[in-house]
């Protein structure tokens, strides 16, 4: 991943955090310092592991790959994806942690699923739109080389 890119994917993790935080907020009518560490350590956890997602854009290219075999890797993936964050972040805050109450962690359990592959299909199109971007400019360099 180039540096351009790398800034692009922190201001989107920056964006995802704050949605989720507010969204966290809004619906569970927490104070802030009640889910800090949910937000905390969640954000952490997406800013690690979304890193593998380039993995999966950069091999699952559109123009060698059906719409079907997209769809399902894109799915399995997904589900990949928001079960091993959803596993990560729920064991550090409830195993190591042990902070929020009990009926507060099965919401926050089924709700981080749901979230996870919203924001699984976010990353998803930021990392599409940075792929084709790139090999746009590419293709305009190369042009250039050949007019010259």
């Amino acid at each position: 991943m180039k540096k351009e890119n790398l800034i692009y994917y922190l201001l989107i993790w920056i964006v995802m955090t704050a949605a989720y935080s507010v969204a966290v907020l809004l619906y569970f009518n927490l104070k802030l310092s009640e889910i800090y560490p949910d937000i905390a350590i969640f954000s952490i956890v997406i800013l690690g592991t979304g890193f593998s997602l380039w993995f999966v854009i950069r091999y699952m290219d559109v123009g060698t790959h059906s719409f079907a075999e997209l769809t399902i890797s894109h799915l399995a993936a997904a589900t990949v994806f928001s079960l091993l964050v959803t596993f990560i972040v729920n064991w550090l805050l409830f195993s190591l942690l042990h902070i929020l109450p009990e009926g507060l962690r099965q919401i926050l359990v089924i709700a981080k699923l749901f979230i996870v592959y919203f924001l699984y299909a976010m990353m998803l199109l930021n990392y599409y739109i940075l792929k084709y971007r790139d090999n746009l400019i590419r293709k305009e360099q190369s042009e250039e080389k050949l007019k010259n």
